[in-house]
């Protein structure tokens, strides 16, 4: 179990008891201390939870989530994949061909030397980082 899990569990099982508690008193005052505080509990357990499930979801892999992969990383894409490339800045020493800072349909060449395309070459330390994309089909 997790840190997390173990902590919103014992935070039901304290909203719990509180509400345990108020069937062994009359008096107002406890009744809506220890009502409230249950509520809080459980409210805060359920928020714990939710903002756990959404962290895990963001903590996938850039690849699954087809966000840009830095090259500075070591993941390189497969030989062969149609990959969109971020070309690194003036500021990092390399400008693209026509400032351009992306281009498309980069195949990394077989050496693993530079990126090629239809249209361009550039060394491999001219890429900043990469990204997953589809290639487009006729339907």
């Amino acid at each position: 179990m997790s840190m997390i899990t173990i902590l919103v569990s014992k935070m039901r099982f304290q909203a719990e008891s509180y509400k345990e508690l108020l069937n062994y008193t009359q008096d107002k005052a406890f009744t809506k201390v220890f009502g409230e505080t249950s509520n809080i509990l459980t409210e805060a357990a359920d928020t714990i939870e939710s903002l756990s499930a959404k962290l895990a979801d963001m903590e996938r892999p850039a690849e699954d989530c087809g966000g840009w992969i830095l090259c500075s990383t070591g993941i390189m894409p497969d030989m062969g994949s149609t990959v969109l490339i971020q070309l690194k800045n003036e500021r990092d020493g390399i400008t693209g061909d026509e400032d351009r800072t992306f281009d498309i349909s980069f195949i990394r060449s077989r050496d693993n030397s530079e990126w090629i395309s239809p249209s361009a070459k550039y060394p491999l330390k001219a890429v900043k980082a990469w990204k997953p994309i589809k290639a487009y089909h006729e339907p």
